[in-house]
């Protein structure tokens, strides 16, 4: 499928497995510009894609990681806001500290990276940030911190909508 993002500049969190890999390659084979941002670079990587180390539960890894992603493709284009995971359990089992690490991995890192790159996209009326939530950010069923925070996220996208 061709949707004309040749040379588009992509940066996706959480882009070394699963849907992020999935989604890095799937814009590769549109011929855009892919980096993608994790905590370490897996052993068998063998992909073609540009790889910045990182912690996203950091506000300072944050900005060093958005500054050598533009310093190596220009402004971004696209963002998808990917890395996440889970913790804790029930809200009366979890701890305090799981609730505010789940909430920097999936919902501040989202919402910093997305302030990073908002000033370049309305500067050039163009652009988009995918936010890659779950089901479990509308319904019962996963740990509470993560539903809490993809919560959150769902609310950030559609204010993010807001024209």
């Amino acid at each position: 499928m061709k949707l004309n993002l040749q040379g588009k500049s992509v940066l996706i969190t959480g882009g070394t497995k699963g849907i992020g890999k999935e989604i890095a390659r799937a814009f590769l084979r549109e011929e855009a510009k892919v980096i993608v941002c994790a905590r370490s670079i897996p052993s068998n990587w063998e992909e073609d894609i540009f790889v910045i180390t990182g912690d996203v539960t950091d506000s300072e890894d944050r900005k060093r990681i958005f500054t050598e992603a533009t310093a190596e493709v220009g402004p971004i284009d696209v963002l998808i806001n990917n890395a996440g995971g889970s913790n804790g359990g029930l809200i009366d089992e979890t701890e305090m500290e799981d609730f505010y690490h789940a909430f920097e991995l999936n919902y501040f890192s989202a919402v910093h990276f997305s302030k990073l790159v908002l000033p370049a996209m309305k500067a050039e009326k163009a652009g988009a940030i995918i936010n890659i939530s779950s089901i479990f950010g509308r319904e019962s069923g996963g740990k509470a911190t993560y539903n809490n925070a993809k919560a959150a996220m769902i609310s950030l996208q559609k204010h993010l909508q807001m024209k």
